[in-house]
């Protein structure tokens, strides 16, 4: 996230800027800044949390939208995965006493 409220996308070996895109579509742009951000075991996308709640699923290579949703109304100051690989784990900042979400990520189904 850079300073202007737009999602980029670098090359570490040249370090520059390959895209940047607004977080969402669906959610008005806004100076807050991205708190958390986290890439999928299996590397396909990367996850934003921000600072008023909402989570930003975007497609790792192209940066396309896959999901937007606010499972919080304050900070999502973590995003960790867990050893399957199927489950996000959001908390929320200290407004919202630390609760915590369990989630499959889209495009994932639990295989028994």
């Amino acid at each position: 996230m850079d300073g202007n409220g737009l999602l980029v996308l670098w090359n570490l070996k040249t370090r520059k800027a390959v895209k940047a895109v607004q977080p969402s579509a669906s959610v008005e742009k806004s100076a807050y800044t991205i708190e958390s951000v986290a890439y999928s075991p299996d590397g396909k996308q990367v996850i934003a949390g921000e600072q008023r709640g909402y989570v930003f699923i975007r497609d790792a290579k192209t940066l396309a939208e896959v999901e937007t949703t606010r499972p919080f109304r304050g900070n999502v100051r973590h995003i960790v995965f867990g050893p399957d690989g199927l489950m996000a784990l959001g908390t929320g900042g200290e407004t919202l006493n630390g609760e915590i979400i369990f989630r499959t990520l889209p495009g994932k189904e639990k295989k028994d």
